[in-house]
C-alpha cells in the first residue's frame, strides 16, 4: 500500500516561533544497586521530533483533521510531506496528541502538531 500525501490543500508553511525539531531520546538508563548507571542505546536507528505550528484558515484545518482522521486513520498510519526545515521529501508519523487549534481573529486559526520524521 502506498504511503499516504500530505494534501495539496493543507499549507506546509510553519511559523518560526512555533518550530522545534530535535533528535528523539534513544538511549535506556538503569541504575544499577552499586556504581554509577548504566546506558545503553535503544535502537540503532533512531527519529527526529518536530513541533509545528502554522496558520490555517477553517477550510485548511478541516483538510488537515479530515486527512488526520480518514486517510491517517486517527494519526496511526505514516505519510510523505516535505520536510518543515530543509524542504526535503521525507516520511512522518503524528505523534501524540491529535492537532489542535487556537483562533488568531476572523477566520485566522494557529493549528499546531507533532511530527515525527521516519528512519
Amino acid at each position: 500500500m502506498p504511503l499516504a500525501i500530505w494534501p495539496i490543500d493543507v499549507p506546509l508553511r510553519t511559523l518560526q516561533s512555533g518550530y522545534s525539531e530535535a533528535p528523539e531520546k534513544n538511549t535506556a538508563d538503569f541504575q544499577p544497586e552499586v556504581g554509577p548507571p548504566k546506558t545503553r542505546r535503544r535502537t540503532s536507528i533512531s527519529s527526529d521530533v518536530i513541533t509545528c505550528s502554522g496558520n490555517f484558515s477553517s477550510e485548511e484545518w478541516d483538510a488537515l483533521v479530515a486527512f488526520y482522521r480518514t486517510t491517517l486513520a486517527d494519526g496511526s498510519l505514516p505519510f510523505t510531506r516535505a520536510h518543515p526545515r530543509s524542504g526535503l521529501s521525507m516520511t512522518f508519523k503524528f505523534t501524540g496528541d491529535p492537532p489542535k487549534l487556537s483562533q488568531v481573529r476572523g477566520d485566522v486559526y494557529t493549528g499546531s502538531f507533532g511530527l515525527r520524521r521516519m528512519p
